[in-house]
């Protein structure tokens, strides 16, 4: 018996032998308890069938086993990952006899793969810092990989995040994730006068106007769980006119991104509010636009204000840098903690200032953009993609590194184009994409598991750059 319904697809087909010896629930079962991690279920069925079989063979139904283990550890099914399974997963036969798995540690739908299990602790944090909540997540993560090296990268990541544990260390990255998301508008006038560009910022600074703007925003914004938080003012002299932005910032207190409720509220706004005023004042003005342009929002940049700010961290101790790190065969020294700081900065600071680089282009972008495929979210992660790697040297009161992953406007939201697929994938992170939370709880454990899955593969990164002696190529300037 089988599962049907899509076209030229090989579907995963149950294995009477299989079923009947319950070899694939006991194989479940060790991928469940962590006997046997997840890369290792097709080695493990090609030792119980001596190599009588196909490795596409041994991987289709490893995928099988790695799907019932993914359902009973995350208590969830995966009815649609499983109907629009390969039967073989995609295999790259340019070696003959020797096959290589195109999509590593693959769960099934299309090319996605699972990672984990991955465990954190996250800090909720309110606008001024202080904590509201806490709580700790075990979770796995599922992903369409990008390329090649994203799962193995991932996995050998969390693998080297659990090795703390032999040092004295917690095994759970720490996440710091604000409460609130933030969404901006920014609708922009050109005015013929400088005069004329002083006197309205003026008027809209008034506290009267300011508040008749905020009761406006907070009504529109009520129904997807927003309010409009703050109002600020850029101007500048564009081709001989004076141009004013106004930054309209919405505060989502909820799982809605807020960002089509954030256009509709600005639109009214400017529309019934502020244009009118303009003209009873006579000033002399022109609409340019309402997003774009000056919208602090798409843009990658620092002072970009969309999403929320995510932190991830770990303590890296000396003596964990030096045997981790370490090169057994050639007998090459861990690295110290000073070594350690100075390769990261290379990497992630010094030379991408050098080329002028606007957003970070290491491993934990590619991370994102995959995770983000496979939860299938309403938007793409360019800007979330403003990542920060911070390694810092430290020496009281113990020696070792300080390690941060930091997402400077990570999003994630209820709202969008919603597939079956997605649906499961979110709920093996422990996430319910259907209802929204008024308190925001999806969005914020997505934004912290989502901050905390590109944490390991960074540190396995540092770690193939330093034994490969990659970063003998470049010097600390």
């Amino acid at each position: 018996m089988g599962w049907c319904g899509v076209v030229h697809i090989k579907l995963y087909t149950q294995d009477p032998i299989l079923e009947s010896s319950n070899i694939l629930n006991r194989l479940a079962e060790e991928l469940t308890s962590e006997r046997l991690p997840l890369h290792k279920a097709a080695c493990r069925l090609r030792e119980i069938y001596k190599g009588q079989h196909s490795q596409g063979f041994y991987e289709g139904h490893a995928a099988e086993a790695r799907r019932r283990a993914v359902e009973k550890r995350c208590n969830t099914e995966l009815d649609v990952v499983r109907r629009t399974a390969y039967a073989e997963p995609p295999l790259d036969w340019r070696n003959g006899n020797e096959p290589k798995l195109i999509v590593p540690q693959y769960l099934g739908g299309d090319n996605i793969s699972i990672v984990g299990p991955l465990r954190l602790n996250i800090q909720v944090v309110g606008p001024d810092g202080s904590e509201i909540d806490k709580y700790n997540v075990d979770t796995m993560i599922p992903l369409r990989p990008c390329r090649s090296g994203i799962v193995e990268g991932i996995s050998y990541g969390i693998r080297m995040v659990n090795a703390l544990a032999n040092y004295g260390e917690s095994s759970r990255i720490k996440t710091k994730v604000e409460s609130i998301s933030r969404t901006t508008r920014s609708p922009t006038i050109k005015f013929y006068s400088e005069e004329d560009l002083s006197r309205a910022v003026g008027m809209l600074s008034d506290e009267g106007f300011k508040r008749r703007v905020f009761d406006i925003g907070e009504e529109l914004m009520k129904p997807c769980c927003g309010k409009l938080g703050h109002i600020t003012f850029n101007t500048g002299l564009v081709n001989s006119h004076h141009e004013l932005s106004i930054n309209l910032i919405y505060h989502m207190m909820g799982d809605f991104m807020g960002h089509e409720e954030g256009t509709y509220a600005a639109e009214k706004i400017i529309r019934e509010v502020i244009l009118p005023k303009l003209t009873l004042e006579g000033f002399g003005h022109r609409r340019l636009w309402l997003a774009g342009g000056e919208d602090l929002d798409q843009k990658q940049s620092k002072s970009n204000i969309r999403g929320r700010y995510v932190v991830a961290e770990v303590f890296l101790p000396r003596e964990y840098l030096e045997n981790e790190f370490a090169d057994k065969k050639t007998g090459k020294r861990g690295i110290t903690p000073e070594e350690f700081e100075e390769l990261n900065a290379t990497k992630h600071w010094n030379w991408p200032d050098k080329c002028g680089a606007v957003g970070h282009t290491g491993m934990e972008p590619e991370v994102l953009s995959s995770i983000y495929s496979g939860i299938n979210p309403p938007s793409p992660p360019i800007v979330s993609s403003i990542i920060d790697v911070v390694a810092k040297a430290h020496k009281e009161p113990k020696e070792g590194v300080i390690y941060k992953v930091i997402l400077r406007n990570l999003e994630w939201g209820i709202e969008g184009i919603r597939t079956p697929v997605r649906t499961e994938l979110e709920s093996t992170m422990g996430i319910d994409g259907r209802t929204p939370d008024p308190g925001g709880r999806n969005s914020i454990r997505a934004a912290g598991i989502i901050a905390a899955a590109c944490l390991p593969p960074g540190i396995n990164q540092h770690r193939l750059a330093y034994m490969e002696k990659l970063a003998d190529t470049k010097k600390y300037i």
